[in-house]
């Protein structure tokens, strides 16, 4: 035995286990959901489907007198019951259009659930009501779940309806492109990983002086992992920050969790 080989063993080990967490983080409700690549929060989705069919009336307009005065007492107590009642739609009409407060995305699979105890408190936490896995190859996207559950709910809308921005749906889509790339690139480096993390443990556990062949093939595997490791990372953070960014520029709704 070999002491001086137990820390590169050790890495190895490490390496391999943490890509494997990571690669299949959301497979299961609850499994890693806070490490998840970006969250949708659409917890106000019903109360913009409310406030587009009470569009904001001109209180000059409508000839003036008291027919204008009217319509806009009406309209100012239309806008004064949507915000006060502002904070229960956001927490119960999410489940009335058939769909849940938050959507997430990760490596290979998207997970969906509402907020505890609600939408609008500062300390929510999470509660993760499904989970459905993608593979290589067969990507997850969020928007297309959230519309075939908008689609299929009571209402049956779809999100087109409720005016969803186009520049979410091309920020996500390029998020799961990334994503099936970064499954990719991790597969390879967990690969990689398990190899050298076995050329080390021969080496370890030898007694006599170790050849050079494995010695030198361990080191090479353990170099090309640790780059795929860090490619996949340094894609993932700048792709989710692009992403971020460019559903932030849609305007504060709240999107982005």
């Amino acid at each position: 035995m070999r002491l001086p080989l137990l820390f590169p063993l050790a890495c190895y080990l490490t390496a391999f286990i943490l890509g494997m967490l990571c690669l299949f983080a959301g497979r299961t409700p609850g499994f890693l959901e806070d490490h998840a690549i970006i969250r949708l929060n659409v917890s106000s989705l019903g109360y913009d489907l409310i406030s587009n069919n009470f569009p904001e009336v001109n209180q000059n307009g409508g000839g003036g007198g008291l027919l204008g005065g009217l319509v806009g007492d009406i309209t100012g107590q239309i806008e004064g019951i949507l915000n006060n009642i502002g904070n229960d739609v956001a927490n119960k009409l999410a489940s009335d259009l058939g769909i849940e407060q938050w959507y997430s995305l990760h490596i290979m699979s998207a997970c969906q659930g509402n907020f505890v105890p609600n939408a609008t408190s500062p300390v929510a936490s999470l509660n993760v009501t499904e989970c459905s896995g993608g593979s290589v190859g067969n990507e997850v996207n969020i928007t297309s779940i959230l519309d075939h559950q908008l689609n299929i709910g009571p209402a049956s809308i779809n999100l087109a309806s409720l005016s969803w921005p186009s520049e979410i749906t091309s920020a996500i889509d390029k998020i799961n492109d990334i994503a099936m790339a970064l499954a990719v690139l991790f597969i390879i480096a967990i690969c990689l990983a398990g190899i050298g993390m076995l050329l080390m443990a021969g080496l370890a556990a030898g007694t006599s002086t170790p050849r050079r062949a494995p010695a030198v093939g361990s080191v090479v595997v353990g170099s090309g992992a640790a780059l795929f490791f860090f490619i996949g990372s340094l894609v993932i953070t700048i792709g989710a920050n692009k992403a971020a960014s460019a559903i932030s520029e849609v305007g504060d709704h709240g999107w982005l969790k």
